[in-house]
């Protein structure tokens, strides 16, 4: 009897790792195209990788990019390896700094008609696989400068419901998919978390739960970035990866509102968070403790950043540590408990995370390591997620995408945390908790990404209660290497979906003669020894569900926003009278723009993937024909400057082209410059 049930237990894992459907989504921004090849990331174990990030932060609420040539330049790399490795392509839009305008875009059902006609030709030009919506956040203020209404969860349920069915009109043979990166509350509602999601679910793919930046330099006290529970004695923000202090607050609460478990993916951070604290923190062990104003500099890629888009947010140092340079900078050792010369790695039992403390300096820094990033993939497991999702890529080194990949294959041998309570391949969760071994000689392989994509394996691990498979090779019984395959993804046209201020313990080889050390409340000195727990796993990935749609009608909500009439937006030839561009209409000379009436009209054209757009300047603002052809700017009009305006300035929205040879020097001279995107001047 025994020995059928662990068959079975056994004949389960098989079944987790054949053709798994979890999904593995990293972020990729795009900002990165400068200095990390694409070759560089490892496609295998990804199932989705979104491009982050297209911008809403323009009066005509269209999608841009701070750079147009970088999109040209490295997109299309990023999709053709993605696609032969079976990995989907999503545009993100929106992100921290890039949220402005998406209220006042869902508001207006012309806005959300243009918008969607833009994210279809963006698919149709980049062959990605879908969009990404990270509007940060409906009915609740990120960014100091973005906009909200009470009405936005409503008006975004009419935006999904569009965006679905132009996508399954536009590619009736191939699935096109949505997703949203969302707050761990629900969408905000006349200011109170929703606790009915069922109308939004038939239009997306999957949400992606931001279970992280928690806590960080703007709060008062330090604390954890991506916490695995709540302190739950009012110390830090109420928010965690499982449960909170306040209502809808979890991925639990998601569950509840009615979004189903396999289209909740939840949040890594393959980075931490330093913090400054007033105190010595070594002498209670307490992560919360009364902090600096500010962030100190995190790793050596840490630097002054300024809001371009938004003059109400500070600028000032991140504080952000990567994972793969708090190895490379020696702030941990290869065993990942060791600390570096002058710090201290504690560990937290409330949060699951660990944190480290310099008392010389009083940095302090929350992050995620292969022990804690385990715990929460085997949760993810435990309450039958999507997957989970990660931000971002480049931030690690191959370490922790190795335990997130065990999303794959892991068996806990209990869920405590979960729904139910237990895992149904076994009942025993008394057993002291293993870690898995190192690879090789038991040396974590700290070697970054190879540029070539690593090989599936065949190889799969029991991690199931350890007596039971002591007993299981006594009984002399034998199982030949389960041979795992991804999921077929078709490689077809498609379209793309973290961001600014811009994660659990592995599925452990019951041989494993390793133990996880006792950390509650412990400190590591850098001189004393630890326990190994590095580990590796190399484990081939498979797409994303297909979830079909349904025609659930959405009644429209009523908005008294004011748009322009874009219908009536047509340039004209002043000498002739003819028409030479009109919105929609066709053209060819990508990038190139033109004013409607240079001078006297606040509405513009810009080519864009072969078709014509109308655009606007900002309020008050009229466009003008810049020096160069198919160049432009907007200023205030002539006879407003001509009775003594303030300085004429710029806030044309991502002028592909224009550059500050093209600018009056009164232009040149102004403040407000800086919101033109870099690649601008």
């Amino acid at each position: 009897m025994r020995l059928s049930l662990i068959a079975a237990a056994l004949a389960s894992a098989v079944a987790l790792c054949e053709g798994s459907t979890k999904m593995v989504i990293g972020y990729f921004p795009n900002w990165l195209y400068a200095n990390y090849p694409v070759e560089n990331i490892p496609f295998t174990k990804y199932t989705h990788i979104n491009y982050a990030f297209a911008i809403l932060n323009n009066p005509d609420n269209i999608p841009s990019f701070s750079d147009d040539w970088a999109i040209e330049a490295y997109l299309p790399q990023v999709v053709k390896l993605a696609h032969e490795n079976k990995t989907k392509v999503l545009l993100s839009v929106g992100g921290w700094t890039g949220s402005k305008r998406f209220s006042p875009m869902v508001a207006s059902a012309d806005s959300r008609q243009k918008f969607i006609d833009w994210n279809l030709d963006f698919i149709d030009k980049y062959s990605t696989d879908g969009v990404d919506l990270d509007w940060e956040y409906p009915g609740k203020q990120a960014a100091g400068c973005n906009e909200f209404a009470d009405n936005d969860a409503d008006n975004f349920l009419l935006l999904l419901k569009e965006l679905r069915e132009a996508l399954d009109t536009k590619y009736p043979n191939e699935h096109k998919e949505i997703s949203m990166a969302v707050h761990v509350q629900p969408f905000i509602k006349s200011g109170v978390p929703m606790t009915d999601l069922k109308a939004f679910v038939p239009y997306f793919d999957h949400v992606n739960l931001m279970t992280y930046d928690i806590n960080g330099a703007w709060a008062s006290t330090t604390g954890p970035n991506a916490p695995f529970q709540v302190a739950g004695d009012g110390k830090g923000a109420p928010f965690s990866f499982v449960e909170s202090t306040v209502t809808q607050n979890r991925i639990r609460d998601w569950k509840a509102a009615g979004v189903p478990s396999n289209k909740i993916t939840a949040g890594l951070a393959f980075y931490g968070r330093s913090m400054k604290a007033q105190g010595d923190m070594t002498t209670d062990k307490s992560q919360f403790q009364d902090s600096v104003a500010g962030a100190p500099k995190g790793d050596s890629d840490d630097a002054y950043w300024d809001d371009p888009y938004c003059n109400k947010e500070p600028g000032g140092l991140s504080g952000i540590w990567k994972w793969s340079n708090l190895r490379k900078e020696g702030l941990l050792k290869d065993d990942f408990v060791t600390p570096g010369e002058g710090w201290q790695r504690n560990w937290d039992e409330v949060s699951q995370t660990p944190w480290l403390f310099n008392p010389e300096t009083k940095n302090f820094i929350s992050y995620d390591d292969p022990q804690s990033l385990n715990i929460k993939v085997e949760h993810a497991i435990c309450e039958d997620l999507g997957g989970v999702m990660v931000w971002d890529i480049h931030q690690d080194n191959g370490e922790l995408l190795n335990v997130v990949n065990k999303i794959h294959t892991s068996v806990p041998s209990s869920c405590p945390n979960s729904i139910s309570g237990s895992n149904p391949l076994t009942t025993n969760s008394n057993d002291p908790e293993e870690v898995p071994e190192s690879d090789i000689n038991g040396e974590p392989n700290s070697t970054p990404v190879s540029s070539t994509p690593a090989a599936p394996t065949s190889d799969s691990e029991w991690s199931g209660d350890a007596d039971d498979l002591e007993d299981f090779y006594d009984d002399e019984v034998e199982t030949a290497p389960m041979e795992t395959t991804s999921a077929s993804v078709v490689d077809t046209p498609a379209s793309t979906a973290l961001d600014t201020p811009t994660s659990s313990v592995a599925d452990t080889p019951s041989s494993s003669e390793v133990q996880t050390p006792t950390l509650s409340d412990t400190t590591f000195s850098s001189s004393e020894p630890v326990t190994d727990i590095a580990s590796e796993l190399d484990t081939p990935v498979s797409s994303g569900l297909y979830t079909p749609t349904s025609s659930t009608s959405v009644t429209p909500v009523s908005t008294t926003s004011a748009e322009p009439d874009y219908a009536s937006s047509v340039q004209a030839d002043p000498a002739t009278g003819s028409v030479t561009a009109i919105h929609g209409g066709p053209c060819s000379n990508s990038g190139h723009q033109m004013c409607l009436q240079s001078g006297e009209s606040t509405q513009w054209l810009t080519c864009n993937f072969g078709k014509w757009l109308s655009r606007d300047c900002a309020s008050g603002l009229v466009c003008f024909d810049g020096i160069n052809a198919g160049a432009l700017y907007c200023d205030f009009p002539a006879d407003i400057k001509a009775a003594s305006a303030p300085s004429s300035y710029s806030l044309l929205p991502t002028p592909s082209g224009v550059k500050s040879n093209d600018l009056p020097d009164a232009i040149m001279a102004s403040p407000l410059l800086k919101m033109l995107p870099k690649s601008s001047v």
